[in-house]
């Protein structure tokens, strides 16, 4: 039973992961090439809590109670794009930080040691 419970909890995972638009959205912008528009993702936000509002005005003055569900989900989607602009600037920092080190490291291989030798002698050079 528990095995059933489990295998239907993930394939519903996959089918929400896959469909979803916001989760389209936000697996496009944790990307490499995605990373930087991921502040401005966070502007998406307002329209997802200005719903959410709406539909709470509507459920208290005598709408469906469903629609609370509808606000519980645009609530989500809102938490989720606001979440996504800081965590995105810290890995797109991350990511530039280890494409420079990547770049320092190729370019001294690649003059055959002449950049380490240069950064050796200008070290010594200010020492003196």
């Amino acid at each position: 039973m528990f095995g059933l419970i489990l295998g239907v909890t993930a394939r519903a995972y996959y089918v929400v992961r896959r469909f979803m638009p916001t989760t389209i959205a936000l697996d496009a912008i944790h990307t490499r090439r995605g990373l930087k528009w991921g502040v401005p993702a966070m502007l998406l936000a307002v329209p997802y809590a200005v719903a959410m509002v709406v539909c709470i005005g509507l459920v208290e003055n005598s709408g469906s109670g469903w629609l609370n569900l509808v606000a519980l989900l645009f609530a989500w989607n809102s938490l989720k794009f606001l979440a996504a602009g800081p965590a995105t600037l810290v890995t797109l920092f991350r990511a530039r930080r280890q494409e420079e080190r990547r770049r320092a490291t190729t370019a001294g291989h690649v003059n055959g040691g002449k950049q380490e030798h240069l950064e050796e002698r200008e070290l010594s050079q200010s020492r003196n």
